[in-house]
């Protein structure tokens, strides 16, 4: 029984965390080497480029994406000590992101709003968690929107973002009168600045083509990545299913926090299936998402072999990794 508490200790230590990074880049950086590897071409975001098409290199934006997703994991780590959102110190959460992000490593291997949008997901939900009931005042709500509403010109489906953190706000009690006008006010600037400013005008306003996102893509390429994200959607759904009766025990913020995760785990599952035409965009977010239920639910049972579930979820994105690289 100790051995395998111990296991299950190491596997949410630092140390583990570090092991991922290094997996996570090595396997990145491999996946590009062996070629194959579709770049995403064709998008634009509503008024400016949208970020797969911000470098043309394709292995600077090979190394940029890896550091990007290296940043993001950190982020994560940073959010659950801070905020205590598992009552414990563990970093499994951003390993598990690392691992599930090298399931796709078409995804992993190269910059695109996908990569963007996890990044603005952590950020804002590290700025949302610190608002509780009205801490912190109204200008982190006003950051919040301020990023999501400018990263909407670039990047459209960051535009469902904005009601999920408004309804996090409510979660967090932090929704009155000042709020809302802040959260108006940063909805707006990014548009005011840019039209006001003269730097666009409505012949630059491009609505999204709605096209496949898997142009250019076989069939078999295409089963990869909708298995890889179902595997994903079933990993989330699964461990929040099991962890929520220790949810319901928490106090009031810790539970509003996990209600918020749990609302953008909900939120990228629909829009995954609604918007299926840019279905990759949502990957990483969904990533960050499942990451922290499974991680949760691992801490929540600690001397239950924890361990078990990890090596199982480690395991599978391995497979998946090999079937993308060698398939």
């Amino acid at each position: 029984m100790m051995k395998e508490a111990s296991v299950t200790k190491f596997m949410q230590s630092r140390a583990a965390g570090l092991i991922a990074a290094a997996l996570a880049v090595a396997g990145g950086w491999w996946a590009y080497t062996c070629g194959g590897m579709e770049r995403l071409d064709g998008f634009r975001g509503i008024v400016l480029a949208s970020p797969n098409l911000w470098i043309a290199k394709p292995e600077v934006s090979l190394w940029v994406n890896l550091g990007l997703n290296l940043l993001a994991a950190c982020c994560m780590a940073a959010l659950t000590n801070v905020s205590n959102l598992m009552r414990s110190s563990s970093i499994l959460y951003a390993g598990l992101f690392l691992v599930m992000q090298l399931g796709m490593p078409e995804l992993l291997g190269q910059f695109y709003g996908g990569t963007v949008m996890v990044l603005a997901a952590v950020v804002c939900s590290t700025m949302l968690f610190s608002c509780y009931d009205g801490a912190g005042g109204n200008r982190r709500i006003f950051m919040i929107i301020l990023l999501l509403s400018a990263g909407t010109l670039c990047l459209y489906p960051l535009a469902v973002m904005i009601p999920v953190f408004l309804l996090g706000m409510a979660q967090m009690k932090a929704m009155n009168g000042r709020s809302l006008t802040a959260a108006a006010l940063g909805l707006i600037t990014p548009a005011w600045i840019l039209w006001g400013g003269g730097l666009v005008d409505g012949s630059d306003i491009h609505w999204p083509d709605f096209h496949s996102i898997f142009k250019g893509t076989d069939s078999a390429g295409a089963a990869q990545l909708i298995t890889a994200a179902a595997v994903t959607v079933f990993t989330a759904v699964a461990t929040w299913v099991m962890s929520l009766t220790k949810m319901i025990a928490y106090n009031a913020r810790t539970r509003s926090m996990n209600g918020f995760l749990s609302l953008m785990t909900l939120a990228m599952i629909v829009m995954m299936a609604v918007d299926h035409d840019y279905m990759l965009a949502y990957v990483p977010t969904l990533n960050f998402c499942a990451a922290y239920q499974a991680a949760h639910y691992v801490s929540t049972r600690r001397h239950e072999r924890g361990y078990v579930t990890v090596l199982s979820i480690i395991s599978v994105y391995t497979l998946l990794y090999i079937w993308q690289t060698i398939g």
